[in-house]
This record gives C-alpha cells, structure tokens and sequence, in this order.
C-alpha cells in the first residue's frame, strides 16, 4: 500500500489545529488529552478504517532504555531509526472499555509487532498502516521536528494504469 503527503494548505491547516491543541494541554491536563486523540483519530479513521491491519502486539522492553508513557510516536519512531524496527501507526482499541486511542508501535525484523510505551498490550487491538520511514521523517520535518502524528498528513497514493 503506497501513501502520500496531502497538499501544503491541508497539513499546514491539520498542524495548525494539532498544535493549538497540544498547548492547550499543557496548560489544562488530560480533559484536552481526550479532546486531541479524538481529533487525531478524526483525521486518521478513513485510511484506519480502510487499510488498517489487525496486529497482535507483545510488549517489549529494551534493555538500558526506558520509553515514557505519552510518548508513543516518538518512542517508535526511535525505535524505527536503526532500520531494525518498522514504524506503524494506528490506533489501539481497549478490549474491556470500547476506547480507541490513536497510537505508534513496531515491527521488528521477524515480523512481530512489537510496543515499547504500553505494558499491557494484552489490554488492547491494535490497528494501523506501516509508514515508511522517509515519510516519516518528511511529515517531522514540515511539523518543525516535532515526532507526532503522521496519518492525519497522508493519503492513499491513487495508481493510473493506462492500457495501450
């Protein structure tokens, strides 16, 4: 499945509002949490809803490494630096509340997802759309090197076949 970024205007207007918004929390707590993961997953449903692949995620710690809570995106994208690691992004969905909560996780080499920012994966499903690592870098770059969110900037890359 191939993506790409959507137009200037849509992400410039997409980090506008994300970035209001987690200021907003700083300031104000977890009610404004909740009110940023429900815009994050507005923007990120369709391609979630119509590319999203269940995974079956095991937690993994590393040794010497300690990765914060809250911090899921920039957690797996360091994970997915040293090409070990693939990044995918999606949500995980509680299994006894019903809650979805957009969230970042990896592949490791063998093919096993993997979740070094919750410890009860076993709580959760978990949906979500690999993205490759250049485009990752290419939406933290636009977003000002901030490691966040990366479905809310991508779209389904549309393929033309011509037949001669």
């Amino acid at each position: 499945m191939t993506f790409r970024l959507r137009s200037e205007k849509v992400c410039k207007n997409r980090h506008h509002v994300i970035a209001k918004l987690q200021n907003s929390i700083r300031h104000s707590g977890d009610e404004k949490g909740l009110e940023l993961n429900a815009l994050v997953y507005s923007f990120s449903k369709t391609l979630i809803n119509r590319y999203g692949i269940l995974y079956h995620v095991q937690n993994r710690r590393v040794p010497g490494r300690r990765f914060r809570l809250g911090n899921c995106y920039s957690n797996a994208v360091e994970m997915s630096q040293n090409q070990e690691y693939k990044y995918v992004e999606g949500i995980a969905v509680c299994k006894s509340s019903g809650v979805a909560i957009c969230h970042a996780w990896n592949i490791d080499k063998n093919e096993r997802a993997i979740d070094v920012t919750y410890a009860d994966t076993d709580n959760y499903d978990y949906y979500g759309i690999e993205i490759p690592f250049e485009q990752l870098w290419q939406i933290g770059r636009m977003n000002g090197g901030i490691w966040y969110c990366s479905l809310p900037y991508l779209k389904k890359q549309v393929q033309i076949r011509l037949f001669v």
